[in-house]
């Protein structure tokens, strides 16, 4: 049980896909006004893990937020 978090996944044998789009396709959730903070998605064309900090959608390299 997790207190502090409302999803938890766990698994010993199975991964974590997250939603995949290319640079065009978060730049439009952005230019929209659907962007919100702490949305999470993989950059297929940056190959990266990118976090939209309220600004702009910046990649996720290090194990601290950008």
């Amino acid at each position: 049980i997790r207190n502090s978090g409302h999803i938890v996944l766990e698994s010993n044998s199975l991964g974590f896909v997250p939603t995949r789009m290319t640079t065009i396709q978060l730049e439009s959730i952005k230019s929209a006004g659907n962007a919100i903070e702490g949305m999470m998605s993989y950059d297929t064309d940056a190959k990266c893990m990118k976090i939209y900090d309220g600004i702009t959608w910046k990649c996720f390299n290090t194990p601290s937020c950008p």
